[in-house]
């Protein structure tokens, strides 16, 4: 990654979401993870149909922005654009979904990390 890419999480904005991880937050987190991955998924079949990428793209940037995936939010906002232009991403979709995959997995280990008794 070079220095002007975002990082793959945005821990201080993904801190200030979730505070300590209490039980409504992991749920709420877990909903987003299910809906992004359902997204993804969308887009990889929708990727010849440009609007209704366009919309999966959008609403997709907008989760992961809330929850701090940033570099899934750039790819998203960077699939959004050029779907608007009627391009095909199918690079950039697959790279979301690897960029989402690794996301997820760093957010767990953090939060599985933080939950172990001292």
């Amino acid at each position: 990654m070079n220095s002007g890419s975002p990082p793959l999480v945005d821990w201080d904005h993904l801190g200030a979401l979730v505070g300590d991880w209490d039980s409504e937050m992991v749920e709420i987190f877990e909903e987003f993870l299910a809906s992004a991955s359902e997204d993804l998924a969308g887009l990889q079949v929708l990727d010849a149909e440009p609007e209704k990428v366009r919309q999966l793209a959008h609403r997709l940037k907008g989760s992961s922005g809330n929850f701090g995936f940033a570099a899934l939010y750039a790819t998203a906002a960077e699939i959004e654009r050029q779907a608007q232009e009627g391009r095909m991403a199918a690079d950039l979709i697959r790279l979301a979904s690897e960029q989402f995959k690794a996301a997820r997995e760093e957010v767990r280990r953090q939060w599985k990390s933080a939950r172990k008794p001292s």
